[in-house]
C-alpha cells in the first residue's frame, strides 16, 4: 500500500522520530502472528493522512520501544508484549493480563503432531 512503510528494529527510531519532528500522531499499533513471524504494524496520522510503518520480526528476537519518542506508545506495547509474548525493551509483562492468565493467548498456536 502506498501509506505503509517498511522498517527495520535498526531504522525503526528514526523512522518514528521523523514522524514526530513533524508533528504527527502515533495513533496506535497493531499486532499480528504471521507464524514464523510478528508483524507490529504502527499507525500516524500526519495531517489527516493515515500512514503505517510495517516492522516484522522473530518472535525471539528483542525489539526497541517507541515510548522514548511518543510516551503513550508503552501503553499499546505493553499489551503487544502481554497477548503476542513480543520482546520490546524496556516492556515487561502484567499490563493488561493477571501473572495466572495464559501466556500469549493472542498468539498462533503451533499443531501437536
Amino acid at each position: 500500500m502506498e501509506n505503509d512503510i517498511n522498517v527495520t528494529k535498526e531504522n525503526l527510531l528514526q523512522e518514528v522520530q521523523k514522524f514526530r519532528d513533524k508533528e504527527a500522531r502515533f495513533v496506535i499499533a497493531t499486532c499480528v502472528d504471521l507464524g514464523d513471524k510478528l508483524e507490529i504494524i504502527y499507525h500516524f496520522d500526519d495531517n489527516l493522512k493515515l500512514i503505517n510503518l510495517r516492522l516484522q520480526f522473530a518472535p525471539d528476537e528483542e525489539i526497541p520501544s517507541i515510548a522514548s519518542i511518543y510516551p503513550s506508545a508503552a501503553l499499546i506495547e505493553g499489551e503487544i508484549v502481554d497477548f503476542f509474548d513480543a520482546k520490546i525493551a524496556g516492556i515487561g509483562h502484567g499490563t493488561l493480563l493477571a501473572p495466572d492468565s495464559p501466556k500469549a493467548p493472542l498468539r498462533k498456536k503451533k499443531e501437536v503432531k
